[in-house]
């Protein structure tokens, strides 16, 4: 896996939660690695809910009306 350096600057509570939520983990965690555990998860969930816009905006546009719906309000729509 390739890697790259990030310098971060986490408040005293933040700190603290990271690690704790850390130290639960079976085996424990650094919190370096619980961090990047984290973010690995949002990104995933990020990309998982990319997906289900796309499918729902296909959907809409297979519908005829995606203009109508209050998440597509710029969608270009076009008639087939």
């Amino acid at each position: 896996m390739d890697a790259a350096a990030v310098r971060t600057v986490l408040a005293v509570d933040q700190m603290a939660w990271l690690s704790k939520v850390a130290a639960e983990q079976t085996p424990p965690l650094s919190a370096s690695t619980m961090l990047r555990r984290l973010v690995d998860e949002a990104m995933a969930e990020s990309r998982a809910s990319a997906g289900r816009r796309a499918e729902q905006l296909e959907i809409y546009r297979a519908s005829g009306y995606p203009e109508h719906h209050p998440d597509y309000p710029d969608f270009p729509w076009r008639p087939r």
